[in-house]
């Protein structure tokens, strides 16, 4: 299931990069942060987590870091913020802010986007690393 999980994840992530490369500015941030939550599922679910059916699931990744091999769990706490920062964008991704009348794209600059893409890269590589460890029986 997780080697599913970030397969799908890295098809976002692959979205991300081509909405960006398309100046659709918005998407690229909606597929990030879609990247984020599909990945951190799958190695809450590689360690035998089950976690709400939620979109932020930062606390679950933070409550059970002692779960992850030392390597992968120095990086919790900056991938839990990003997680917890990018469920916030998801709906103003989408949507824009209703109330204050501003659509997605005037929400998102390309700068934020691409330095966006640029952390998720890293999360979803990590994440590949933690699945291809753990397949090979080292963590």
């Amino acid at each position: 299931m997780a080697e599913s999980y970030l397969k799908r994840a890295e098809r976002r992530l692959r979205d991300a990069q081509r909405a960006l490369e398309e100046s659709y500015v918005p998407d690229a941030v909606r597929y990030c942060q879609e990247c984020v939550e599909i990945a951190v599922k799958a190695v809450l679910r590689l360690v035998g987590i089950e976690y709400p059916k939620s979109h932020d699931l930062s606390a679950e990744l933070s409550l059970f870091s002692d779960r992850f091999p030392d390597w992968f769990g120095a990086q919790i706490p900056r991938l839990a913020e990003t997680m917890r920062l990018l469920t916030k964008t998801r709906g103003l991704a989408f949507y824009g802010d209703e109330e204050r009348g501003l659509t997605p794209e005037e929400l998102f600059s390309y700068d934020y986007a691409k330095k966006t893409l640029e952390d998720v890269k890293l999360y979803l590589d990590l994440c590949l690393k933690l699945l291809e460890r753990w397949k090979a029986g080292r963590q």
